[in-house]
């Protein structure tokens, strides 16, 4: 990078910064390249080889820009990392082309929000529907696809130009669930960053990117729960079994989320402690880590809940209300869940306690799982089966 090009970096950080400070302080974190041979504009992509975000600039064009149109561009493509369309574009099973009229979404998204853009950035006012009607001002990235993809003959020529050329070039290439959990890990240390150096307090944050954060924060949650059901039942189920997949729409998301598949996880049984050491706080977290649970893999399990005995049992479904009268108090006899085990033989057992009672004979098969509430006995008895992990373990990630 010469003097002059690093001086158009920082007059334009320095003007943006201006303009808004957050949006300033992001660009100073992200990895700054320049490319004249493979990016004809600028773009913003995630590079999984070394986990970073990366801006590129095609210096020719860049300095050809006035001051204004540099901190425009600079935003937009900031935009792009907070309005999380990095985050949402690597996981969408699609072809190419239809990668591109995501890009045109993307743009036609973020440009509505960003002054002073030079000539040939997409603007939402150039688009028609049916009719001869204007897009919609303020939509989101999917929306706008959806609307491109149902006027596609009232907009073909402006699909072929901004299709062949797109303003802003992405490297929306696939990831992993691996990669996907580095990718979120590395902005929200991004967002932090900026955070501590754009923010006195917490009203200064704005409120899109507390928003973006908690995302991250319920994200990663579910990274983490997925990762220990398919730890858990690795020995157990094929291989064909275990793998995720976004080849299959959500039902409920569509593309946008990961779709299930027949026989991806395993049968699940759950067992809730409710003996009289449980507290109505500890019951409350260990509904909360169930639900996590079935998140993460297969919407329904059998359910149980124990003290000296496996006094109720049933099929639990995913965002089911539980009936507090079910909850009953007593004794602790943790061969209540192991004998269920042993009759059923699921998959994988899921034990929630706290830890406290006295060491089984029993032989128990299959995976097991035992969640140890906060303050509860990690080092408990019944130890050698299966595996202990600690609640905080599983929320706090």
């Amino acid at each position: 990078m010469d003097n002059k090009t690093k001086d158009l970096i920082q007059s334009s950080t320095y003007y943006t910064i201006s303009q808004d400070p957050f949006i300033g302080g992001l660009i100073q974190e992200l990895t700054v390249k320049f490319n004249t041979s493979s990016v004809p504009t600028a773009g913003i992509t995630y590079n999984k080889k070394i986990s970073k975000y990366e801006l590129y600039i095609n210096p020719d064009w860049f300095s050809k820009l006035k001051l204004e149109e540099r901190a425009a561009v600079l935003t937009h493509e900031v935009l792009h990392f907070t309005n999380k369309h990095l985050f949402r574009l690597p996981f969408l099973d699609i072809e190419d082309k239809e990668r591109q009229l995501y890009n045109v979404a993307a743009d036609m998204a973020i440009n509505q929000y960003i002054r002073n853009l030079p000539k040939g950035c997409i603007d939402v006012k150039d688009w028609k529907a049916k009719g001869g009607t204007p897009f919609p001002n303020f939509r989101s990235m999917e929306e706008y696809y959806q609307l491109i993809k149902e006027n596609q003959e009232e907009n073909k020529d402006k699909i072929k130009e901004y299709g062949d050329q797109p303003f802003d070039s992405h490297d929306w290439d696939k990831l992993s669930d691996d990669d996907k959990e580095r990718m979120i890990k590395e902005a929200r240390e991004l967002l932090q960053r900026t955070i501590e150096k754009t923010c006195k307090n917490s009203s200064m944050i704005p409120e899109s990117i507390k928003d973006m954060l908690q995302e991250f924060e319920e994200e990663l949650k579910k990274l983490n729960y997925k990762a220990i059901l398919q730890k858990a039942i690795k020995k157990s189920m094929a291989v064909k079994d275990r793998d995720s997949t976004w080849n299959r729409k959500n039902k409920r998301y569509g593309f946008y989320a990961k779709g299930t598949q027949e026989g991806k996880y395993p049968n699940l049984s759950i067992y809730i402690d409710t003996s009289g050491s449980i507290s109505h706080t500890e019951i409350t977290s260990f509904l909360k880590i169930m639900e996590g649970f079935l998140k993460a893999g297969n919407k329904n399990c059998m359910l149980g809940f124990w003290h000296t005995s496996l006094y109720r049992k049933k099929k639990h479904r995913l965002n089911q209300p539980i009936d507090p009268s079910w909850i009953e108090g007593g004794g602790t006899d943790a061969d209540a869940p192991l004998k269920d085990i042993i009759e059923v033989q699921p998959d994988l057992s899921i034990i929630l306690t706290d830890g406290y009672y006295s060491e089984t004979n029993l032989k128990v098969p299959g995976e097991v799982i035992w969640i140890i509430s906060n303050g509860g006995d990690v080092n408990h008895k019944n130890k050698k089966i299966g595996k202990t992990i600690p609640i905080d373990g599983i929320s706090s990630k």
